[in-house]
């Protein structure tokens, strides 16, 4: 008899989570705040269970003041060079990006 190894899928209806640390938490409040809006890419490690999956919150990696085209209280325009940079961290270190 063969033994498959157990793949771990979560049941159908299942949510995903998103876990912050209180430090990354009080970063995403401090940006909502600010009188313009303000872009960055959470990284994010992943972890699935029985009952959904989880994105775990690693770092945030802000948009920098020079990639912003146009940056308003309603709305923002970004260069590439903006999240791009982070984008590929993401893909180097196998994380997920959330923009």
């Amino acid at each position: 008899m063969t033994t498959q190894p157990r793949q771990t899928k979560p049941q159908t209806g299942a949510g995903v989570t998103l876990v912050l640390t209180d430090d990354l938490h009080g970063e995403l409040v401090q940006a909502a705040a600010e009188h313009r809006e303000i872009a960055g890419v959470l990284l994010c490690a992943s972890a699935l269970t029985d009952t959904g999956g989880r994105l775990i919150g690693t770092r945030i990696r802000w948009v920098p003041p020079e990639a912003y085209l146009r940056q308003e209280r309603d709305g923002l325009t970004v260069t590439s060079d903006g999240y791009v940079p982070a984008l590929g961290e993401a893909e180097t270190e196998g994380l997920i990006p959330l923009c």
